[in-house]
């Protein structure tokens, strides 16, 4: 039966949140809200009356070529333009019911209408979340979320609850509140950026979209940690509100700076009092201490025309202005748990992927404080890891930015900030799920339209680019006509049965020709019929080679099943020791991908090993991963 539950609780900011999954009624008495949730049958996973109205909805659209996806393009536009359709049926039955190919393109419907925003086809590689810092928090970040999205507000309220335990006030009210200074505050920001981040994080799980390596960025690294399972959220955070706290206890003073400079510039520089706080990218610096001397040092970069700029913070991170708070934040971390990450996790500290030792060590916590933050060589040992994809999951896309620069717009890389400070946060995390999809990045997108109410409606076929193969036979094959003209004219006559024509040609009278002339007419088409029918076909024929073919000299792919067998291990053996093996599944779109990462360097041949049924999905998939090779 339903169960009914009534809870109250401080007024919340917005009662846009009432639009969540399950809840019944929402109402305000005084300074209570009262909120009734009932539950609710088992439902399928898209409910069938929605319950919530998208305010911009992905469509995905792909093709098995560039002018095939544009084609589909094309269609989809001419098939909606004028009608009523419901944007929420198009986008889900884009998203689940039709073959993604490895030519694909995101569009956004939405009150302006439809605009394309990323196009562009699978990559090979890896997936990198990178956990934002402090600076990024803004006043209302993820508000507009957690009325849109189940899955972000639960792990919201989850975080939240586990904080206000540990807080003086309710972390909802000033993240979500309009006093700016007040989140600007190192004892809140740290605890509102964690909050945010993680919620973000369960809410891209919730999509299936998960990293195959996580990184941050100072308070954003321990985000990272606890997503990775290497803190429980309860210890995480007791570390997150203890170091915010503990830092905004120190007395104020002290300054930071960034600079347009190599690290390599600014270390000579360095006094007793100044530290390199952050190393950024290439040309992007951050110095921290004691203001006179980080205005000083400062100074000679702002008189080389280099751009320099003070940070809007409370205090100097990161430099030997933290030193008074360590031993007391070091009581705190002994006190936490530990584990060996799920996910493999960089290291601001020494900007290389962590090990479980480090991690699991409070030392290594501790010094996190003071150290300088490497993320520059972080982004660079994720490139290294044959990360490709790179999505920063935080309230705005600062460390998307650094990341660009450190990467140096390279090739086949993409780096994707899930929200951006100013802009709708429906709008811009639906269009990273897209482009995520664009990419290759798998994605449910059953859940993405849970709840939104969304049907399965019919939409226009499949924009097929025909291509002829058969050779274009003449006019005299096709009929067989001769290329004499007297013999054309004859049987020209015959197919007419012109007597009169045929007694001049033949010196015939009629009388002889009225027998010949419809048997001679009957002949002829029947010739003809089976003259074109022939040209359809093709013959096949075997004969034995006199000596063995030499094998193919160079390196071999050979596709195979992805249930293993004696014998295709046997075959496999045969053919050589530089051969690499593929896997084939039914996911045409992951064994492109991994042709893709198997034809680096090259193949000499591809051979295909008990692979029935998937000749033409085969071809294309070698087309499309590149792979010219016999």
């Amino acid at each position: 039966g339903a169960v009914s539950l009534v809870r109250e609780q401080e007024a919340w900011p917005e009662t846009g949140h009432a639009r969540r999954a399950g809840i019944s009624a929402f109402g305000v008495s005084g300074t209570n809200a009262h909120v009734i949730i009932e539950q609710a049958p088992a439902a399928s996973p898209v409910a069938a009356e929605a319950t919530v109205t998208p305010a911009i909805v992905p469509w995905i659209v792909s093709g098995k070529s560039r002018d095939a996806l544009q084609a589909q393009i094309d269609r989809l536009g001419a098939f909606t333009s004028g009608t009523n359709l419901s944007t929420v049926d198009v986008g889900y039955s884009l998203a689940t019911g039709r073959s993604a190919f490895a030519h694909r393109a995101v569009l956004l419907a939405g009150p302006d209408g439809l605009v394309e925003f990323a196009r562009g086809t699978i990559a090979a590689g890896k997936t990198a979340f990178l956990f934002s810092g402090q600076g990024s928090q803004r006043i209302g970040m993820g508000r507009e979320l957690y009325a849109r999205f189940p899955a972000f507000a639960a792990a919201l309220d989850e975080v939240f609850a586990h904080l206000d335990v540990e807080l003086d006030r309710p972390l909802r009210e000033v993240v979500w509140g309009s006093d700016a200074e007040l989140l600007d505050e190192t004892a809140y920001t740290q605890p509102a950026l964690f909050a945010i981040e993680v919620a973000l994080f369960r809410l891209l799980e919730s999509w299936g979209v998960k990293p195959d390596h996580v990184a941050g960025h100072s308070i954003g690294e321990i985000a990272a940690a606890h997503v990775a399972g290497v803190l429980s959220l309860a210890d995480a955070v007791r570390l997150v509100v203890a170091r915010g706290r503990l830092m905004q206890a120190l007395p104020a003073g002290g300054a930071m700076v960034s600079l347009e400079a190599a690290e390599a510039e600014v270390r000579p520089l360095l006094t007793e009092g100044v530290t390199i706080a952050a190393v950024n990218g290439p040309a992007a610096v951050v110095i921290a201490g004691a203001e006179d001397e980080v205005t000083a040092i400062a100074g000679r970069f702002d008189g080389q025309g280099r751009k320099t700029k003070r940070l809007r913070v409370s205090h100097a991170f990161h430099s030997p202005l933290m030193d008074p708070m360590l031993d007391g934040f070091r009581r705190v971390v002994e006190g936490l748990s530990f584990a060996a990450p799920q996910i493999p996790l960089v290291s601001n500290v020494t900007g290389a992927l962590a090990t479980a030792a480090q991690l699991c060590s409070p030392e290594y916590w501790v010094s996190h404080v003071r150290e300088t933050v490497r993320f520059a060589d972080g982004v660079l040992a994720l490139r290294d890891a044959g990360v490709s994809t790179f999505v920063e999951v935080g309230p705005d896309g600062v460390l998307s930015a650094m990341t660009q620069q450190v990467l140096d717009d390279g090739a086949g890389q993409a780096v994707l900030p899930v929200l951006r400070a100013n802009r709708d946060e429906e709008t811009t995390i639906s269009a990273a799920l897209g482009a995520l999809h664009v990419r290759g990045v798998p994605v449910a997108w059953e859940a993405f339209f849970a709840g939104t109410g969304a049907r399965r409606i019919t939409l226009p076929t499949y924009a097929f680019q025909h291509e002829r193969f058969w050779p274009e036979p003449s006019l005299s094959h096709v009929a067989g006509v001769s290329a004499d003209p007297a013999d054309a004219e004859f049987w020209a006559a015959v197919e007419r049965e012109d007597l009169s024509s045929l007694s001049t040609i033949l010196d015939l009278d009629d009388g002889a020709l009225t027998a010949m002339v419809p048997a001679l007419s009957t002949w002829r088409r029947k010739r003809n019929d089976r003259s074109v029918v022939d040209g359809w076909r093709y013959r096949e024929s075997w004969k034995p080679l006199a000596h063995p073919a030499a094998p193919t000299a160079g390196r071999w792919l050979v596709v195979v099943p992805e249930h293993t067998d004696p014998w295709l291990d046997t075959a496999v053996a045969a053919l050589g020791e530089d051969v690499v093996r593929v896997g084939l599944g039914d996911d045409l779109t992951g064994f492109t991908a991994r042709l893709i990462e198997a034809h680096e360097g090259g193949v000499a041949a591809v051979v295909a090993l008990a692979v029935p049924g998937w000749p033409t999905d085969l071809l294309q998939a070698l087309s499309d991963a590149g792979v010219e090779a016999p």
